[in-house]
């Protein structure tokens, strides 16, 4: 297999033309967390966008904002109440400016993967965190012994106005010979 491997968005995209679907989520088979290569409502965090106008205002282009980042709701309420003289606004201003900050990380990340390799993006997702020393060192062992990943897909058809949830077999990915 000397083909170059796939990038997380290449998968997807030929899933979903071979079987004729829309992905919701790639994620590695058997895995109960909410962790996938692959999520549709992570890509639509893409074109969120929050904005801070010349008069110090701020607003949000999806209220979906507001459930990822609850805090910031008040602080773009308060800043279109508050005088520009007042002293509260940096704090409201500065709490925006962080959930900005995170939205730009999120994206960054989310795009690293989506256009990154299939098993970086599955290393990147399902690494055990720093803490777990002796996960760690299985997983990478696991990782390094094996060319390939198994793969659950969440997927499905459009009837009409209605989704219809569609099941795939799990997808055993090979990325090197």
């Amino acid at each position: 297999n000397d083909k170059e491997e796939l990038s997380v968005q290449a998968l997807m995209k030929r899933v979903e033309s071979t079987f004729g679907v829309k992905v919701s989520r790639i994620f590695a088979s058997g895995n109960q967390e909410d962790k996938a290569l692959y999520n549709a409502r992570e890509e639509e965090k893409l074109h969120w966008e929050i904005d801070v106008d010349d008069t110090g205002k701020a607003s949000v282009s999806s209220n979906d904002i507001y459930t990822a980042w609850p805090q910031i709701r008040m602080a773009v309420q308060m800043l279109s109440r508050l005088p520009p003289t007042s002293n509260q606004r940096k704090l409201f201003a500065t709490q925006v400016d962080k959930v900005k900050l995170s939205l730009a990380k999120t994206k960054e990340a989310f795009m690293r993967d989506f256009e990154g390799k299939v098993s970086q993006a599955y290393y990147n997702t399902y690494l055990p965190k720093e803490e777990e020393d002796d996960k760690i060192k299985y997983f990478d062992k696991v990782f390094e012994a094996r060319n390939y990943v198994v793969l659950n897909v969440d997927c499905y058809v459009m009837e009409g106005e209605e989704k219809k949830d569609i099941t795939l077999p799990p997808i055993k990915y090979v990325y090197s010979s």
